[in-house]
Order: C-alpha cells, then structure tokens, then sequence
C-alpha cells in the first residue's frame, strides 16, 4: 500500500525534474541563434524574417537599416512604431548586421554618426552600441543607443532605447 500512494507521485516529480533540467539546458532558439546575446550580433533565428520597429525615446531620429548581408535596406525611423518590414530571405544563423544612421531633431540634418550592431570595432567611437535581448516568438530584441560613448555617464546615458526594433521569424 506505502509503495502504490508514493509511486505515482514520486515518477512525476522525477519527469518534472528532468523536463526542466533539459529547459536550463536546452537554450532557447533566440539565444541559441544569437551566438549568445551578448555578443551584440545578430544571427538569423530563421530563414524568412520580418522587423518590427517597437517604441524608442530619443532626441535625435535614428533611420535604421539592414546593411548586412547584401545591400543596405531602409528598415524605417525609430519614432515609427508599429513599422513591420519583410527582410530577404537568409540561412538561419547568418548575421544580420543593423545600423542606425542619426540625425538631429528636424530628421533632415545628418549627424554624420552610423553605429551598427556587433562587436564594438565597427563603431568609430570603439563602444558597442547594441543591447540584445530574446524577443517573443523566437525572436530578438535590438535596442540602440544613439550618441558618441564620449558623452556616456552623462544624465541617463547610455540608456539603449533610441531605436529599438525586434527581428523575428516571419508568419
């Protein structure tokens, strides 16, 4: 009798124990993808993607663009949320390489300032100007910072929430 009660629940935990030590494992598809989202690189969680530009605060209008692989593609300005653009196709863990190219206020005048995605290197203040994080549905969250690291520490910067857009598989 002690061991039929004590059986059943005793193979449950056991299954539990084991579905979520295989979880912790088992990295999920944005970060297995991602090559570790701390990298600041963006790889293709899958061969058909779409971006979505998501709610960003800045002074300046960051354009965002695709600008690898192949030719650079206008993604949208950072205050246009909701934005959703198709990317070309791509094999599933390629990198995707996104710039901001900022302007001030009025949208028209060009700072002169490109910070792209990755490591630090391709910027030419030598900082890393990407946050990434794991989005919903497989996907990937960019978050930019805007200005030269030279001005960081001043205020709330850098706050990485100047453009921000999620790349996700495409339904």
């Amino acid at each position: 009798m002690f061991r039929k009660r004590f059986i059943v629940p005793l193979a449950a935990l056991l299954s539990l124990s084991l579905a979520m030590a295989f979880s912790l494992a088992s990295p999920s598809p944005a970060r297995a993808m991602s090559g570790g989202l701390a990298s600041g690189k963006v790889k293709a969680p899958a061969a058909n993607l779409e971006v979505e530009i998501l709610e960003s605060n800045s002074d300046f209008v960051n354009y965002i663009y695709l600008v690898s692989p192949g030719s650079a593609l206008l993604i949208g300005p950072d205050h246009a949320t909701g934005t959703i653009v198709s990317l070309p196709a791509v094999a599933p863990g390629t990198e995707l390489v996104f710039e901001i190219r900022v302007f001030e206020p009025d949208g028209v005048t060009d700072t002169g300032m490109r910070w792209r995605s990755g490591p630090p290197s391709r910027n030419s203040d030598n900082e890393k100007h990407v946050q990434l994080t794991a989005g919903a549905s497989g996907g990937i969250i960019v978050a930019f910072e805007d200005i030269d690291g030279s001005g960081w520490g001043v205020a709330d910067e850098p706050n990485f929430i100047d453009a921000v857009i999620e790349v996700r598989p495409a339904p």
